[in-house]
């Protein structure tokens, strides 16, 4: 089911973002123009879980900066 390549929304209060995500081996890449998208997942019987840590892009750390 895993190693594809795949968009990904998420949601957080009333923001939502779009972006793309890589999945394998139990690691997630991805990100769109604001963040890159870092994390791991596991399978089981249950379904996935999957852990996400967000890095915002030197470019709009620059432009907040300004």
């Amino acid at each position: 089911m895993f190693g594809c390549f795949y968009t990904v929304m998420f949601q957080v209060d009333d923001a939502v973002g779009r972006g793309v995500m890589y999945a394998r081996a139990g690691k997630m890449l991805g990100g769109n123009s604001a963040f890159a998208h870092i994390g791991t997942y596991e399978e089981s019987d249950d379904g996935v879980t999957a852990r996400r840590s967000l890095r915002m892009t030197a470019e709009l750390r620059l432009m907040r900066a300004a």
